[in-house]
């Protein structure tokens, strides 16, 4: 009895995953991976969410420290918020590549707006990435620098490349230019045109050009009477 009450509780909190996240495009707003813990990788996860977070092109946005620590596996204090304990019991729900973990992961990705999820597991101590986009887990597979499962210098790397924001590009201009300056009109064919045809009545223009560097002309036309 205890575990269809359970059941029905994991149900209800994933009800609106179909409806929340949708697949095949990414959402301008996602942004970030978010580190979640299996069953027994506490120890091992928030090491790697630390390592990630530190990255504000990979952090995700309006991410509460509270939140972070019980995806990474911490108990939530007695008496905190009903968000806590759902998250935890979201967390506590995924256990690998099975269609329900699926759907739980799913839902974190619309709760969170997140690229990603990186679900760590312990033993082996190891993490992997959940596509929000995809809705499957990339191929890679990513492992501690060191036994302990304390260093993830390099996975935090790997999935920063794969799903950080790409720097803003800055447009730099020249000293002495003027981006905003248009076309010079004496490089235009209808000013040459012009000149033909005041030269056809029988005109005659003079040119003098500057050769300082500026873009100014002068010009002066002569037309007999």
């Amino acid at each position: 009895m205890k575990r269809l009450s359970s059941c029905w509780v994991l149900l209800a909190l994933v009800s609106g995953a179909a409806t929340k996240t949708a697949t095949g495009a990414e959402s301008p707003s996602t942004h970030g991976v978010a580190v979640v813990a299996g069953s027994t990788a506490a120890d091992v996860a928030w090491p790697l969410a630390q390592k990630l977070y530190r990255d504000r092109s990979i952090l995700p946005r309006g991410l509460e420290e509270s939140v972070a620590r019980v995806l990474a596996g911490e108990t939530p204090p007695e008496g905190s918020a009903a968000k806590l304990a759902d998250m935890r019991a979201l967390r506590d729900s995924i256990h690998g590549d099975d269609a329900p973990s699926r759907l739980v992961l799913r839902d974190l990705c619309g709760r969170l707006s997140v690229k990603a999820i990186a679900l760590v597991t312990h033993p082996p101590v190891e993490a992997r990435a959940f596509d929000c986009v995809t809705a499957n887990y990339l191929r890679a597979v990513y492992f501690p620098d060191d036994v302990s499962g304390h260093g993830w210098a390099g996975a935090a790397h790997a999935l920063t490349l794969t799903y950080g924001a790409a720097p803003k590009k800055e447009t730099r201009v020249a000293p002495g230019s003027n981006a905003t300056e248009g076309r010079q009109f004496y490089k235009s064919w209808w000013f040459w045109g012009a000149i033909g045809g005041a030269a056809a009545l029988g005109g005659t223009a003079l040119i003098v050009a500057s050769t300082g560097g500026s873009s100014q002309m002068e010009m002066q036309m002569h037309i007999p009477r």
